[in-house]
């Protein structure tokens, strides 16, 4: 806790001989969670852990400064060790190590064998240049599933009801079915209908999963569907916002024929 309490201190642009003098220095230097220091940075963070098929879990993490009410994206500063993320699993600690993405610098790691229900990651944040310790950031992933649905790699009919059907369902963590994919028209199309229950069941048109696209000279589009159980975690309330969200995530590659 030595970063604590000298990276506040100066913050505080109080002499520490007044502190000692005071009685404060010892409380504000105590390893206690409830003496940390509040978040004076604006800095806020979301948090994702994705469990996969292969049984694997992937932690991301981004974090951005709200500044008059907007959020602008933010890099750490990983260099010398100046800043640490770190994620745990049953006491197994790695680092996040970072990549740009579409301008956003995300920070991830990935555990094997760690797709089970109701396994917990933490999320680590110790920041010098932000002046912020955020240590206290949880993700707990909802029920994994099986799926019934039209096999990877396969084609449907643009009249056809695709069907999902899988089991453990009845909790309370919410649903999403999405696609994303590009048509033969060069068209690029998307849909999503979240926040369904675990029901157990979902069925929809081929062309609605498709998006619906402009039928013009379309004979085919390839999809990308992606079936999504979320479970909201807890995001350390030393950030000024954000989101943390566990998520079970299976994926299927799908043609949708428009004509033959």
């Amino acid at each position: 806790m030595a970063f604590q309490c000298e990276s506040w201190t100066k913050s505080l642009a109080i002499p520490v001989v007044g502190l000692l003098m005071a009685g404060f220095w010892m409380a504000g230097c105590s390893d206690d969670d409830d003496d940390r220091p509040s978040n004076t940075s604006n800095i806020g963070a979301n948090m994702y852990a994705n469990g996969m098929q292969d049984g694997s879990t992937g932690l991301t993490a981004t974090f951005f400064r709200r500044v008059n009410g907007n959020d602008e994206p933010i890099r750490l500063d990983l260099a010398d060790e100046r800043d640490t993320i770190l994620a745990s699993l049953n006491g197994i600690i790695q680092n996040m190590t970072e990549r740009l993405a579409d301008d956003i610098w995300v920070y991830e790691t990935s555990y094997s064998n760690a797709n089970a229900e109701d396994t917990q990651f933490q999320i680590e944040l110790t920041a010098r240049s932000l002046d912020l310790m955020a240590v206290d950031s949880f993700l707990v992933l909802p029920p994994a599933s099986s799926f019934s649905m039209p096999a990877s790699g396969s084609s449907v009919n643009v009249s056809d009801t695709v069907n999902f059907v899988w089991n453990n369902s009845g909790s309370e963590s919410p649903v999403t079915i999405e696609s994303e994919g590009t048509c033969n028209t060069g068209q690029q199309v998307t849909f999503s209908e979240s926040n369904l229950p675990d029901s157990g069941s979902f069925a929809i048109v081929a062309d609605q999963l498709a998006g619906e696209p402009t039928r013009t000279d379309l004979t085919e589009c390839t999809l990308q569907v992606t079936i999504i159980k979320q479970r909201d975690g807890e995001l350390d309330e030393r950030y000024v916002g954000g989101e943390a969200i566990a998520r079970q995530m299976r994926f299927i590659a799908l043609t949708v024929v428009y004509a033959r």
